[in-house]
């Protein structure tokens, strides 16, 4: 149970796959799927529609998306539907419902960043009280599918990964000429400046001017147009030429993603032999280390784990490629030979960078790797080491009782793997009398919480009592990491 429970668990470990066109929002809110309010793949010429905002008031409505099929089953009062411009011409139209998260009625200032490849950006920065009721709002739907609109219109559609402290909205505008974007912030009202990056890409060359089209193309979702580009830069700039190792990562995570792993892999071990000084060459490990996990060569995938942690080392712009890799250097170890010095040792070591990682985060971000570190404890038997973890991680629950609710779960099937139930109850209790001496239980926001804690504890108790009939225990319902 323990082990099926450690590889699960270290499954987790993995970061994000490489998915073209898209970049992490700057704030807290992780991955979102940018819709400009110009079409982000228009060309230069390309108008920008007319300003669909009241002129009066900057009115952005946070909205929960709601599947088709609950929409479908719902009142036709409760939903209304909205949409959202596409490079196909043909819009995307969203389920929400009709009553909003979050109302956001003023913008503080807005900053115009264009980026390394000459492409815009807009930062819309929050006023102080609006920030906080967005951290609240966002702490009560982790997890959740959410669109900012205005209007009947989609400005931004992400997923909300954590409690959003941000008052940051971040809209990609591609290549829209500024002056446009200038000129909708003047329609709002809204106060501005220019932010440029210090390594803006100026061509020299001809390859560097395929070079720049085919970055922008790629940072605009093209990936036809951007390995076309990127085939000319290769080509013109030759094996001289400065730039081509990040050239040859792009094109490898493009053909990565088509699923053409040949090419991909040529790609990715010319930088390996050629370029192992390029500020990428951990990312072209990683590649050829996909590769070899889809053809199942697992021996390569263990050896370019090791050579990702050996080459990220202590730098932290690497630190959670490192702590992936050791994490699948101990699952695929638990699978072949649990009980070897070799796991057992390696083991250790992921449980030395997950507390070293623990301690370098903020507390908010720190209960992933709390689980994970609980979960290697388990496996190798360090049942009291693994318990005091649990007990710290208890004293420092979330504001936020949906997220703290997640967390008491987790960490009470923690429990129930360790086999410690009678522990593990004497845990919740007192988590629950502490939870209803800071919280009213019978409020509307509160009660499902809290009933939901009383459910855990009357489970967790039936599992005593099967234990000592004899029966298995079974573990509690499972919730989702926020």
């Amino acid at each position: 149970m323990k082990r099926r429970l450690l590889c699960a668990v270290l499954a987790a470990l993995t970061l994000i796959p490489f998915v073209p066109g898209q970049t992490a929002s700057p704030g807290a809110l992780a991955s979102p799927e940018v819709v400009p309010l110009a079409d982000a793949g228009a060309s230069p010429e390309a108008g920008i529609p007319e300003p669909v905002f009241d002129l009066n008031q900057v009115n952005f409505r946070l909205m929960l998306v709601v599947p088709p099929e609950e929409a479908a089953a719902g009142a036709s009062g409760e939903f209304e539907v909205l949409s959202a411009p596409s490079q196909t011409g043909t819009p995307v139209q969203v389920n929400v419902r009709r009553e909003a998260l979050l109302r956001i009625s003023q913008i503080d200032r807005a900053v115009i960043r264009q980026d390394t490849y000459g492409l815009y950006h807009v930062d819309l920065h929050f006023t102080p009280a609006d920030t906080e009721a967005l951290a609240s709002v966002t702490a009560a739907h982790v997890g959740r599918r959410v669109v900012w609109a205005s209007r009947s219109n989609i400005l931004a559609d992400f997923v909300l990964r954590r409690r959003d402290t941000s008052g940051l909205l971040s809209l990609f505008y591609g290549n829209t000429p500024t002056e446009r974007i200038e000129n909708v912030l003047q329609i709002l009202q809204v106060p501005y400046t220019h932010q440029v990056a210090e390594d803006l890409f100026t061509p020299e060359s001809e390859a560097d001017e395929e070079m720049l089209r085919a970055m922008q193309a790629f940072e605009l979702g093209r990936t036809g147009e951007a390995m076309a580009h990127l085939r000319r830069a290769l080509n013109a700039g030759g094996g001289d030429y400065p730039r081509r190792a990040r050239g040859l990562l792009v094109l490898g995570q493009l053909y990565l993603e088509q699923g053409n792993n040949e090419i991909a892999r040529q790609c990715f071990l010319e930088i390996r032999r050629l370029h192992q000084d390029f500020e990428g060459y951990i990312e072209a490990l990683q590649g050829l280390r996909t590769i070899a996990g889809r053809i199942q060569e697992y021996a390569d995938v263990l050896a370019l784990n090791r050579e990702i942690v050996e080459r990220a080392g202590s730098d932290p712009r690497w630190a959670d490629a490192a702590l992936e890799a050791q994490g699948q250097i101990v699952q695929l170890e638990f699978g072949e030979a649990p009980d070897s010095p070799e796991t057992r040792r390696d083991a250790q070591h992921l449980i030395h960078m997950l507390q070293s990682r623990i301690a370098t985060v903020d507390p908010s971000e720190q209960f992933g790797l709390v689980r994970n570190l609980i979960t290697v404890q388990l496996a190798l038997g360090q049942t009291e080491e693994a318990l005091r973890a649990i007990r710290s991680h208890l004293q420092h629950l979330p504001e936020d009782p949906a997220t703290a609710m997640v967390q008491v779960t987790m960490l009470t099937n923690a429990v129930l793997a360790a086999e410690r139930l009678d522990e593990g109850l004497t845990l919740l209790r007192e988590f629950s009398e502490r939870y209803a001496a800071s919280h009213d239980v019978s409020s509307e926001e509160i009660e499902p919480v809290w009933d939901e804690l009383q459910a855990a504890i009357t489970q967790l108790t039936t599992a005593i009592e099967a234990s000592r009939e004899g029966l298995a225990p079974g573990p509690l319902p499972s919730a989702s990491t926020p």
